[in-house]
């Protein structure tokens, strides 16, 4: 994610069936790609913002369901539901329509992490800080990449 929004691209679609495993023979371990980029978009400049609402409902941030355009801390919240979904085994806001899921999004907070917890508490604060409603406060990629746990894992 960090080389497309480098590149001025947002994903405007990220969810689990599209992120992949990709394993190299020189890596004892398999490395993430992204997928399906039928819906980015590539801005004019790093200030610009994508108009069209789209993408999966489940992975929509707040500010998209308000209806304000796409931006990449859009991306960020997309990103935080799909690792609080994949280290908790549910999806942080869900719903029976459409409707219900939006309006979980705007006014719930996820559930916190499964207790005794799986997982360390970095990471829990971690998706927490992707999961803030207010796109200024959300956690930008610079800040995420820099944090001690994920640099040393890059």
């Amino acid at each position: 994610m960090e080389f497309i929004h480098t590149a001025r691209v947002l994903h405007r679609d990220l969810k689990p069936a599209n992120i992949f495993l990709h394993r190299l023979d020189a890596l004892p371990f398999p490395i993430l790609k992204l997928g399906d980029f039928g819906i980015a978009r590539v801005l004019s400049n790093t200030h610009s913002m994508a108009s069209t609402v789209c993408g999966t409902p489940f992975y929509l941030s707040p500010e998209l369901i308000a209806g304000e355009p796409y931006h990449s801390p859009s991306d960020v919240w997309a990103l935080g539901v799909v690792l609080y979904e994949a280290a908790c085994l549910v999806r942080p806001f869900d719903g029976n329509n459409i409707g219900s899921v939006a309006l979980a999004v705007m006014r719930k907070e996820p559930p916190p992490f499964p207790r005794p917890a799986r997982f360390s508490p970095e990471l829990e604060r971690i998706v927490e800080s992707m999961l803030r409603k207010s796109a200024a406060e959300r956690a930008t990629l610079a800040q995420l990449l820099s944090l001690e746990y994920v640099a040393a894992a890059r």
